[in-house]
């Protein structure tokens, strides 16, 4: 995995990966960051189950990267 410690942060709630997120991130050798990253821009949400889920886009060392969070921790 990439070492992402250094990435600036632009919230105060650590984010949380389910056994899953951690297994693709190791498999495909992408960030995980511990907080979502400075510039990190929203670019789709949908409801799924009754919970809103965000994917976000953010770039690190000239690379873009996509996230999806929810708002339940799901």
């Amino acid at each position: 995995m990439m070492n992402v410690l250094n990435l600036p942060k632009q919230s105060d709630h650590e984010l949380i990966y389910s056994y899953h997120a951690i297994e693709r991130a190791i498999e495909r050798d992408v960030p995980m960051p511990k907080y979502i990253p400075f510039g990190a821009k929203c670019i789709s949400k949908r409801r799924v189950m009754g919970n809103l889920r965000y994917k976000l886009s953010y770039t690190y060392n000239d690379v873009e990267y996509f996230m999806v969070v929810s708002d339940n921790q799901m």
